[in-house]
């Protein structure tokens, strides 16, 4: 689900007063949590989400485990409502929904031993023409968070966009490639899979661009098998 589904849920199930802004805030607190805490994530890299630019974002967390983030936020307005009993049953929820989590993800992944994070994938720059292939995701692999750096601003006239797909087609990361800076994203992406890499242009070629695109992931011991 993404961010805006989650809350629409939310919603559904508990009519409020509050704002999708704040509730993309609650939110996101919550995801800062779970990458800093479970993923291991260096807090610098964790993003904060923008209900006027992210509602369309999937965050980290896969299903069936990603209730925890309707049960956090019915918290979070048990809380805000002075309604304190309440809250502390939502919080039992939620405590018990990231309960389930952790044990999957510390049973098939083991952070602490397994996880890689800003691992280099590649970049394009505006020499690159159609996808290029940067990297295929070993066996066991769970590709859980991209970066993609503009590093030199492309200059094609009209747009360039940087985008990072799987090779199903599945669009991981897209960022504006006449923007320097650095963008963030959950993923959930389990190995084998190849990553291609583009810069889908309109207007004169490119003379000017660099974008270098990162990961962070965690490794299976072989005899583990796949997450499916």
């Amino acid at each position: 689900m993404t961010i805006e589904n989650i809350i629409d849920a939310v919603d559904a199930l508990k009519p409020n007063p509050y704002t999708d802004a704040q509730k993309t805030a609650w939110l996101s607190r919550c995801e800062g949590q779970i990458l800093t805490e479970c993923y291991l994530m260096p807090i610098e890299d964790v993003p904060v989400y923008d209900c006027s630019t992210d509602s369309g974002i999937v965050p980290l967390v896969p299903p069936p485990y990603d209730k925890l983030y309707e049960s956090y936020i019915c918290a979070m307005i048990d809380y805000a409502n002075g309604e304190y009993n309440k809250y502390q049953n939502t919080m039992q929820m939620f405590n018990r929904d990231m309960s389930d989590f952790v044990r999957w993800l510390t049973r098939l992944y083991e952070p602490a031993r397994r996880v890689k994070h800003n691992v280099k994938l590649g970049g394009i720059d505006c020499g690159t023409t159609g996808a290029v292939l940067l990297d295929i995701l070993p066996e066991g692999t769970y590709l859980f968070f991209l970066t993609c750096g503009v590093t030199t601003a492309f200059n094609s006239g009209v747009s360039d966009t940087i985008t990072l797909r799987d090779e199903d087609g599945n669009t991981l990361i897209s960022v504006n490639g006449q923007t320097e800076g650095i963008t963030r994203r959950a993923a959930r992406l389990f190995g084998l899979k190849g990553l291609y890499a583009q810069n889908e242009s309109e207007g004169n070629p490119p003379t000017e661009g660099r974008a270098v695109f990162r990961a962070h992931y965690f490794r299976q011991e072989p005899e583990r098998g796949r997450w499916a």
